[in-house]
């Protein structure tokens, strides 16, 4: 059944009504392990989609309903809510206590919505919380609009990384229309758990010990007031994000580049060091300049993870060059810095790093680290293909915290050729920015 819960308003878009969404089906109540990654994610990510055409906003808000009744029998976790283990450990309780569903109303067409509008698309857990058991893992919201809908999720970090929203997007999506799962989800996250008995066999600089009032230091209090800290963050932040788009001739030209100085790099390398040199001349300068990115370990873990896993399967990587060095050495060079960067995370590496975090568990990122990218998987280029419905979307958003410093790589951009940069800068920081990313 759904239970109906309290309503509110906002400047731009007002939420008309809130409901509860259950698994209808018999379930097994069950705990979901969630690993040294996943215990760092306390927060949530978004995801925003826009869509012209107009069946009705409660004809839309029922196939809406029970979709996403029915894609969380095959994903009870999004169902659950967080606890707090006997090891001091998060974990999930798939306890069918719910997914949210919100049903919004806003005067803006499509293209007035500017990125100073994205949070008012969101249903935001209530400020008064008490307890995990008032937080739900995922909330969806439908807005009608005035030539359309937006519809958006809001998913806790904890459930899953980039590959694994997308893959349940496409299962929702799939399940409002009437067809069977796109993807068959695996929960299983053991795999990629500490040892009985963690003893780290290298030294892992990629980590640094966090501040108490870090992202990454995750507390109860925490979990329960992130919304309400990422609001707090949004108004002192002084820093802007800027979208670039970089055609498939244009990342042909900067990889031929680098291979000027090097036998092979791949696409993702030569355009990690170029944006690395970009983002290092920018900013103030440091001695050292140190860049992080993260690697899938799907196929990294043996036996390797399965297609559908659902979870965090990432690893960070941090790569660090003399400052002076990087800003005048050849592009091939410094990609050949992050080949074998990447190249150093194995298996045993990321054990190793598993087993570190488990003696460690106030490290994750090395804190003093300015440049940070986050290059997302082919399969997000999938956004634009959900169909919920009501055909594919004509616009698709991923608004990020805007504490988040991370350069993002988007792999699809507004025409559908080449990918998309986002990046967070001071405004006054970009020219010199966009001077070396242009460069030849």
């Amino acid at each position: 059944m759904d239970r109906m819960v309290p309503v509110q308003g906002t400047r731009k878009v007002l939420l008309i009504e809130s409901i509860d969404v259950f698994i209808e089906d018999e379930y097994s109540r069950h705990v979901l392990f969630l690993t040294n990654i996943d215990q760092k994610f306390g927060y949530f990510v978004r995801s925003l989609f826009f869509f012209t055409p107009n069946p009705g906003l409660q004809v839309f808000k029922e196939i809406l309903r029970k979709g996403l009744s029915k894609v969380l029998a095959a994903y009870p976790c999004c169902a659950g809510r967080l606890r707090i283990n006997s090891s001091d450990k998060l974990e999930i309780d798939c306890n069918n206590q719910g997914a949210r569903l919100g049903v919004g109303s806003c005067k803006l067409s499509i293209s007035e919505v500017t990125a100073a509008d994205f949070d008012e698309f969101f249903l935001e857990p209530s400020d008064n919380m008490e307890s995990f058991e008032d937080l739900p893992l995922l909330n969806i919201q439908v807005t009608e609009m005035n030539n359309g809908y937006a519809i958006s999720m809001l998913q806790h970090h904890t459930l899953g990384e980039a590959t694994s929203a997308i893959c349940f997007l496409m299962n929702f999506a799939g399940q409002c229309r009437g067809e069977e799962l796109w993807l068959v989800p695996e929960f299983d996250r053991t795999q990629m758990k500490a040892s009985d008995h963690p003893m780290p066999s290298f030294q892992h600089h990629e980590f640094g010990k966090q501040e108490k009032d870090s992202r990454y230091t995750v507390t109860s209090e925490s979990v329960l007031n992130a919304e309400s800290l990422r609001r707090s963050v949004a108004k002192g932040s002084v820093k802007q994000r800027k979208k670039y788009h970089l055609s498939r001739s244009r990342l042909a030209q900067i990889k031929q580049a680098a291979l000027t100085d090097v036998s092979n790099c791949s696409t993702f390398e030569a355009l990690a060091a170029q944006v690395w040199k970009a983002n290092v001349a920018a900013l103030p300068k440091k001695e050292v300049a140190r860049m992080r990115f993260l690697v899938d370990t799907r196929s990294i873990i043996q036996p390797p993870l399965s297609r559908g896993f659902f979870g965090s399967a990432v690893y960070v990587v941090m790569v660090q060059a003399r400052t002076e060095e990087l800003l005048t050495e050849p592009l091939g060079v410094t990609a050949m810095r992050i080949q074998q960067a990447k190249k150093s995370v194995t298996e045993e590496y990321v054990r190793s790093g598993l087993d570190f975090l488990e003696l460690h568990p106030d490290y994750w990122y090395h804190p003093d680290c300015d440049t940070v990218i986050n290059a997302w998987p082919r399969a997000m280029s999938n956004s634009t293909q959900l169909d919920f419905g009501l055909g594919k979307p004509c616009r698709v958003e991923y608004p990020m915290h805007p504490g988040n410093k991370s350069i993002i790589f988007f792999p699809f951009s507004s025409n559908n050729e080449g990918l998309e940069l986002s990046v967070s800068l001071e405004p006054a920081l970009f020219p010199a920015f966009e001077q070396m990313l242009h460069a030849e």
